[in-house]
């Protein structure tokens, strides 16, 4: 029966067609030996509610899934979750059943009631036995798949990709490649995307473009944080990537054989570590909103651009990382981003260079991203917009699935989550080097902090 039973589970959609691995966000309960760091909210009922918005969200976003083959399988899992729920009420009923009949005077009726009680009982801990343990697999292929899916859609996410802001009031004359600017002038040893190192002047700007960002937050209340730059593998899963793909992120393969304590280089300026500072935490509502900047390293093998080639798509970059954590009105999350978003449009006309502020289509978004506003800095040389920042909304997708609260009038609420690059400095300074001649162009602003 439990054979036949998964047979109809993997059979019903193609994903489970693929090898799969032991998820370290969700630990089904037949694995004794694994510690479960988490227990994810799951709110399957309320995603397969309106199954026509997120079959237009899976469409959007261009993702090869069948909504409704899961949906499916969800309310398959379900029949055999009540099924054990039932047998587990039956069992509580015996034991009481058992107490009363110890209590009856009559040996002989006593006696022949608690033979046909025991033996109940005993039938019922076997089939219950059986059930769970069908249960719990039918879990392991059900319920990942139905993690993956993705962040609900913001209804601003375009269907096509908006412009919303331009800035081209910009006077440049040189138009050169960045990596023959940058060897030239002894500004950049570069041998691949993962092989390459900053130079001179180009050192100088590094640091000159994490302060400059840094300040101009710290100055509109964001607080410096300083990060890890490692995420273990329930990080990985909590944000929807795989722990377990090489193009996701870089995995230490000299860490420890347990998976649930896999090590990933991610960087300090990325998403994880601050979500890693709030998972399974409540924080209190007066506090809100939480408004953190971080200048550091990020890691993504994911960023090779076969397009635009050197500083372009390095593996490792310095950028600057912002974190919003506010409560649950979608109000103040919407005012909150659009704030954020001005900041960026004035810290960039400051820079002086040719830009753009687009939002992005769904097909475009990761899987944990509701919206997205990219910043782009004009390319001369590839005569092509480039990202050197984005804005994101999150929502509280992350913060169900790593359980990232606040607590109002004592009541633990989701934490509603902004987040962003808003600035990756090996982009910007590519762009740079494009328009400089005999030195590097260090914008005005930059020069004030150079050191």
């Amino acid at each position: 029966m439990l054979q036949y039973c998964l047979k109809t589970v993997r059979g019903l959609h193609p994903i489970f067609s693929i090898q799969r691995f032991s998820s370290a966000l969700f630990v089904t309960k037949d694995r004794e030996t694994v510690y479960s760091v988490l227990i994810p909210y799951l709110d399957c009922d309320q995603r397969f509610k309106n199954l026509g918005e997120l079959k237009k969200n899976v469409h959007l976003r261009e993702l090869n899934v069948n909504v409704e083959d899961l949906k499916d399988l969800w309310e398959f899992y379900k029949e055999w979750a009540v099924a054990k729920q039932v047998l587990e009420r039956k069992r509580l009923e015996v034991v009481k059943d058992i107490k009363k009949a110890e209590l009856i005077d009559d040996c002989v009726l006593k006696e022949k009631e608690m033979k046909r009680l025991m033996l109940q009982g005993k039938l019922l801990k076997e089939e219950f036995k059986n059930v769970a343990k069908t249960c719990n697999e039918i879990e392991d292929v059900v319920i990942n798949p139905i993690l993956n899916l993705p962040n609900d859609l913001h209804p601003n996410t375009p269907l096509n990709d908006v412009v919303i802001k331009n800035f081209s009031e910009e006077n440049n004359l040189e138009n050169k490649d960045h990596l023959t600017v940058g060897k030239d002038l002894n500004y950049v040893y570069y041998q691949n995307s993962v092989t390459y190192f900053l130079q001179n002047d180009a050192a100088l700007f590094e640091l000159a473009v994490g302060s400059f960002f840094k300040n101009k937050f710290i100055s509109n209340n964001f607080s410096l944080f300083c990060n890890t730059d490692f995420a273990k593998s329930v990080l990985m899963e909590g944000v929807t990537l795989s722990p377990v793909n090489p193009s996701t992120s870089l995995l230490l393969k000299e860490s420890e054989d347990n998976f649930m304590r896999k090590l990933h280089l991610t960087g300090g300026a990325s998403l994880f570590p601050f979500c890693a500072f709030h998972a399974k935490q409540t924080v209190i509502s007066e506090n809100l909103p939480l408004k953190y900047i971080t200048v550091g390293r990020n890691y993504n093998p994911n960023r090779k651009n076969k397009f635009l080639e050197g500083l372009y798509s390095v593996w490792q970059s310095t950028s600057a990382e912002i974190f919003i954590a506010l409560d649950s009105n979608d109000t103040n999350m919407n005012l909150e981003f659009e704030k954020t978003l001005n900041i960026l449009y004035q810290l960039y006309i400051d820079l002086g260079l040719k830009f753009r502020i687009v939002n992005q289509c769904a097909k475009l978004l990761h899987p944990w991203e509701s919206f997205r506003s990219s910043i782009q800095i004009y390319s001369f040389t590839n005569e092509v917009f480039v990202e050197v920042g984005h804005l994101t909304i999150i929502n509280d997708f992350i913060s169900k699935r790593l359980r990232m609260c606040y607590c109002d009038e004592k009541q633990d609420k989701f934490l509603k989550v902004i987040s962003g690059t808003v600035v990756n400095i090996p982009v910007l300074l590519a762009l740079c080097l494009e328009r400089s001649k005999t030195k590097l162009l260090f914008p005005k602003v930059i020069n004030e902090f150079k050191l």
